[in-house]
């Protein structure tokens, strides 16, 4: 058997329709009186078609990143089995994690405010959503999460702030979990998407991703596809109308997916709305190279999270993460089993466990780090107490000849030969030390400012400049 590594861990998918009619806006920031938005576009058979989306006062419309929860959730659902009654059981950080955000406070805010607007914006598509049963495109009207829960809600105004520990019950829209289990989904790269850095380079890599071939086949040959810039931005939902805006909101978007070489070659073909944009894919070696000197992961203890029912791309995921202590939350589900207790999704409620460990993974490491700077500043504070003491038993010694009325001897005795190294090594110039030597030759500062001064830069390593405002 082939060994399992960190690659085969983030292979996901997507639902087709989502990805192809892109749904969800790529602009991040939108005005706060805009809460509609009209589009269109031409669906695969070459048919147009509408997508309006309305959003509701004081939440707003989805937008942005709202697109990278979609994701975590469309991978939730199938990782969860594709629960018959569409309903995920995850917590915050479980979900943060799978959409490749970080797990620090705002981004917790940030997850809270994308689910209430998907929540609450109705999607009106005319022509567009295709039914794989039914094998046409059809007019569809749906919120992508009709039922939101969660727990560990600290209300503040109207605002709800989840957390860590804030467990999240969703339920995903018919439509989408109809087509999902109709097998209407194709294969998606979540390590590359969660790569990155932009939410444009992200949606425009999914929308991209989604024209390729449909045949299951590697991509091993350069490949092209085109389509009109103007309808290119509508179907990215890029709000600006002026065609210059656009083609640099384009190329922004692009950037980071020829740098990756996703994309071997961007043209931009006749100009105004007549420009044309042709994507040239670059071979799936090009940009998919699996990083041999990563540990592969145990596929016994895949094995056994797969034995309880934890979709094997979760299952990948959290032996890579936590390794042999996966069998501290197998050891916990036993002993509940053994009492006797049910589980309507066994799996499902393993991997709330394991997230649990993650989190304590998590902490325990943040503790690391913490300890970590700690001793950094203790050996800092050693040092800077070594340099006081050694600047303070100077002063002693050299207080006499400091306070000489011989000035040339008290800026000697300010200024020593081995002081003089130090700054120099530090970047000090020879004409720069001269210049120290004569504010106390000349009367403008005394030896001893000059001494405690110098002292001082040599310990917190100061520039001249910041120097010259210590005397």
């Amino acid at each position: 058997m082939a060994n399992l590594n960190e690659r085969d861990m983030i292979k996901g998918r997507d639902e087709q329709n989502a990805a192809v009619i892109n749904l969800i806006i790529s602009q991040e920031w939108l005005p706060d009186d805009v809460l509609r938005h009209e589009r269109t576009s031409i669906n695969p058979a070459g048919n147009p078609y509408t997508v309006v989306s309305v959003g509701v006062p004081g939440i707003g419309l989805t937008r942005g990143s709202d697109n990278d929860i979609l994701v975590a959730l469309i991978n939730a659902f199938i990782d969860a089995g594709c629960p018959e009654d569409g309903v995920i059981t995850t917590t915050a950080y479980g979900l943060l994690k799978l959409a490749g955000m970080r797990t620090s406070g705002q981004y917790y805010q940030s997850l809270s405010q994308g689910l209430e607007r998907m929540l609450n914006t109705t999607f009106y598509i005319t022509d567009g959503w295709f039914d794989s049963h039914k094998k046409r495109y059809t007019t569809v009207s749906f919120r992508l999460i009709d039922n939101l829960s969660r727990t560990h809600e600290a209300p503040s105004g109207e605002q709800i702030i989840l957390d860590r520990r804030s467990i999240i019950k969703i339920r995903l829209n018919d439509e989408i979990t109809r087509s999902i289990r109709a097998g209407y989904i194709k294969s998606f790269d979540l390590d590359f998407y969660g790569s990155l850095k932009t939410v444009g380079s992200r949606n425009l890599y999914r929308y991209l991703d989604a024209r390729l071939d449909r045949d299951g086949q590697s991509r091993t040959r350069l490949r092209q596809w085109s389509i009109d810039m103007v309808l290119l931005g509508h179907d990215c939902g890029l709000v600006g109308k002026r065609t210059d805006h656009l083609r640099k909101s384009i190329e922004a978007m692009c950037a980071p997916l020829l740098a990756k070489s996703y994309l071997k070659k961007v043209e931009f073909v006749g100009r105004g709305a007549k420009t044309r944009v042709h994507f040239y894919y670059g071979s799936r070696e090009s940009y998919q190279k699996v990083e041999s000197d990563k540990p592969p992961v145990n596929p016994e203890l895949v094995k056994l999270l797969e034995g309880y029912g934890v979709h094997p791309n979760r299952a990948k995921w959290f032996v890579a993460v936590l390794g042999e202590d996966v069998r501290i939350a197998v050891a916990l589900l036993e002993e509940k089993l053994k009492k006797g207790e049910k589980f309507d999704n066994t799996g499902g409620y393993l991997a709330r466990l394991l997230d649990q460990d993650l989190i304590r993974f998590e902490k325990e490491k943040a503790e690391l780090q913490a300890q970590k700077e700690k001793e950094r500043q203790t050996r800092e504070t050693e040092k800077l107490r070594k340099h006081e003491l050694y600047a303070d038993s100077f002063q002693e010694l050299a207080f006499p000849a400091l306070m000489s009325s011989d000035l040339e001897l008290a800026a000697e005795a300010a200024l020593s030969d081995f002081n003089k190294q130090l700054l120099v090594r530090r970047g000090y110039t020879i004409a720069q030390l001269d210049d120290l030597r004569a504010m106390v030759t000349s009367g403008q500062c005394s030896a001893p400012s000059l001494a405690s001064a110098v002292n001082q830069a040599l310990m917190r390593g100061l520039e001249f400049g910041e120097l010259i405002k210590l005397i």
